[in-house]
């Protein structure tokens, strides 16, 4: 095994020999960090942080002097710690409503929706789980602070967290997300201070290893106080996290990260090698295994690659003292730069499988650290904006960024990742992200070659993503945000997807008048072949579905749009379609009616108008209501287009125009046929006809 090395104090000068690098060779050199310097900190930048604040003016000083502030304001609060550790916040919502729940008092938790109080395990859990964190937060500012000042009683403070937990930590019950403290059977996944492996680890690589850091060289600590916090609270955590060896995840992300960090921090080089090297999961092996050749972490989801990401570049900043480099992984640095990519018109990304809405824009922690060890002048348009503890640290004069042009985004395929992100130029801005991913896992949605849709700078086409209370427990999260029928693609006998395997792309085309692209599963329902179509032209978004079934089924083409309302001319009844399929009883407000090859709908708001045709074979079935966004009460419209009739084959030719409000559509109608295997679709619109003809053997023509 190889060992990672550390060195010894010797005249204020620390040491750290590291006899591996991030490509495994042997290496004899190493790096002294100067007086003034930490573990995780170089000297340069904390005599950077120290002069800007001697200044006593500008905008960076500014920065550091609200820092010493709000420390000294934590210092005149009262430490807490709780009886026992806290709880996720998947349990803080109402059983019923299915709604977030709201902090009356400690003990009091009230429902936003119906009014129902709840209190006791797991409620007031949850409230412990907030007094950790502010525990911790307050720890780091006064870290902070001492580095800023040298005031001996930011120190103290840190120590007296550090000391107070290390003294509770093995007496806390160790218990779980899913288990009440103190029970016999332990889950691996459990731990003491939180409720699980992955809090700890991320409380340790973001906090606890760079407050103690920063004041472990001050007066207030005894080697008899560093014995203690190691051996009681820093060791303990570790070989706990160690027992849950997540590999191929976010949790072990974040594991190594606390490894290394902890592991520099407080000289136990075992641990470093460990968090890089374990053969199943280190850092090294998850730079293999975790992430695509696109570069986007391997579950999907805009909010969990970013989750990712901060542990892995926890993980390389914390060894920039060493002779190992992370920082050069190609695949870190392509994580770094994929985001941009995934940037929608009004600056959010596509809320694909388990994430909430995001912005391609690092927090200050990763993007500063990453511009001072990379300098990539792409990582340019995601860095923070705002002046911060870090920029100061790394030194970036944000003066110099300002002004910078945002990068010129263009139509991008991600083959590997499974996404097709469609580009227009035009007046109307259009944008879709197309997902042909397959399914990955926990934390991906049964929703393959399903869409999002953008137009005049706003989000029209919805992807639920999950729920913003994080209900991971509920049944509106297995049901709704996880199953098939809130996202755009086309539902089978009303049931969810299975979970695809595999899919394939068959072709994604950029030219001066369209952008399209197709791909195709048949792993996402049994004896059931998808091949789903877009093309993007500069007015409208045409998607076109071809469904092929071993055996006859009912097909329903489902599209969710932002807007007030939906209407349409044909003639629709109120129905109960609660036990019509899976996740139906989320839909309110539901009607019914019947049309004949076309049908055709209108999602309004104050901006936009969204006009919606969809051309299909014989007698239609429609369904119009509206569901769920990020939460119970947050409601979006939606309209459902089934065949009456159970066909072994359909065909789906829908077209999404947005205009102005008030603004008539340029599109009057759609005709669908189908001649000799041979899809063959007519826009027909104010200025002519486009007509689109598809042959999975022939390809795909423009008329």
């Amino acid at each position: 095994m190889k060992i990672f090395k550390l060195g010894t104090l010797l005249l204020s000068a620390i040491t750290l020999l590291a006899c591996v690098d991030i490509n495994g060779a042997n290496s004899s050199k190493s790096k002294t960090v100067k007086p003034g310097g930490t573990l995780l900190m170089k000297a340069v930048e904390i005599k950077r942080i120290k002069d800007v604040f001697a200044t006593g003016q500008g905008a960076d000083y500014k920065v550091l002097a609200w820092i010493v502030g709000v420390a000294e304001k934590k210092l005149e609060l009262p430490v807490e710690f709780p009886v026992r550790g806290g709880q996720h916040n998947q349990w803080y919502q109402c059983t019923k409503c299915e709604a977030a729940l709201k902090t009356i008092t400690p003990t009091k938790h009230q429902c936003t929706v119906c009014g129902k109080i709840y209190s006791g395990f797991p409620y007031d859990d949850y409230v412990f789980a907030k007094i950790h964190n502010r525990n911790f937060n307050k720890m780091l500012y006064c870290a902070k602070a001492y580095v800023i000042t040298g005031d001996e009683k930011f120190a103290e403070f840190v120590k007296k967290i550090l000391v107070g937990y290390a003294e509770r930590y093995k007496k806390y019950p160790h218990h779980s997300n899913r288990t009440p403290a103190g029970v016999k059977k332990r889950s691996r996944a459990g731990a003491h201070i939180y409720e699980q492996t992955l809090n700890e680890a991320v409380i340790s690589a973001a906090k606890i290893g760079p407050a103690y850091d920063m004041v472990a060289n001050s007066k207030v600590f005894t080697a008899q106080d560093k014995k203690f916090i190691k051996d009681n609270l820093i060791l303990p955590m570790l070989r706990n996290m160690d027992k849950n060896k997540a590999g191929k995840s976010n949790w072990q992300s974040w594991h190594n990260a606390a490894m290394i960090t902890l592991g520099i921090a407080f000289e136990v080089p075992e641990w470093v090698d460990k968090g890089i090297n374990a053969p199943k999961g280190g850092f090294r092996s998850q730079m293999k295994t975790s992430i695509t050749a696109d570069g986007l972490w391997y579950e999907g989801s805009m909010g969990y690659h970013y989750y990712a990401l901060s542990a892995l570049v926890y993980a390389a900043q914390a060894t920039e003292g060493t002779d190992i480099d992370l920082w050069h992984s190609p695949e870190l640095i392509k994580m770094l730069k994929v985001p941009m990519l995934y940037a929608m018109p009004d600056g959010t990304q596509p809320r694909f499988n388990d994430s909430v809405k995001s912005r391609p824009k690092f927090n200050s922690a990763v993007g500063e650290a990453a511009w001072a060890a990379l300098k990539d002048p792409q990582l340019i348009p995601i860095l923070p904006n705002r002046r911060s503890w870090d920029s100061v640290r790394y030194g970036r004069d944000l003066g110099k960024f300002a002004g910078k042009k945002k990068q010129q985004l263009t139509s991008t395929l991600l083959e590997d990742s499974g996404h097709a992100i469609l580009r227009r130029a035009g007046a109307k801005g259009l944008v879709a992200a197309f997902s042909f991913a397959p399914y990955h896992g926990f934390h991906s949605h049964f929703d393959i070659m399903s869409f999002v849709f953008f137009g005049y700078g706003k989000e029209l086409g919805v992807d639920p993503g999950r729920a913003t209370s994080q209900a991971y427990r509920l049944p509106i999260h297995k049901f709704w945000y996880k199953g098939t029928v809130s996202h755009n693609t086309v539902l089978v006998d009303f049931k969810p997807q299975q979970g695809a395997k595999t899919s394939k792309l068959l072709f994604f085309e950029n030219s001066a008048n369209y952008v399209a692209t197709a791909a195709e599963t048949s792993s996402a329902y049994p004896g059931v072949t998808q091949t789903r179509l877009l093309v993007l032209a500069n007015d409208y978004l045409l998607v076109i579905d071809l469904m092929v079934a071993k055996i006859p089924s009912i097909f329903s083409w489902i599209y969710h749009n932002e807007g007030e309302k939906i209407a349409t001319d044909i003639e629709m009844k109120s129905t109960n379609i609660a036990r019509l399929g899976s996740g139906f009883d989320y839909i309110r407000d539901a009607q019914s009616g019947t049309a004949e090859k076309l049908a055709q709908f209108k999602f309004s708001d104050a901006k936009v108008d969204v006009s919606l045709s969809v051309a299909a074979q014989g007698k239609l079935k429609l369904l119009t209501g509206n569901g769920p966004k990020g939460k119970v009460t947050e409601r979006v419209p939606l309209a459902i287009v089934s065949n009456a009739g159970k066909r072994r084959k359909m065909i789906f030719a829908a077209v999404i125009e947005p205009v102005k409000n008030g603004e008539q559509p340029k599109v009057k109608s759609v005709n669908l046929q189908e001649k000799a295997g041979t899809v063959i679709v007519k826009v027909i619109h104010e200025n002519g006809t486009d007509t689109f003809k598809y042959d999975g053997k022939k390809g795909f023509i423009v008329k």
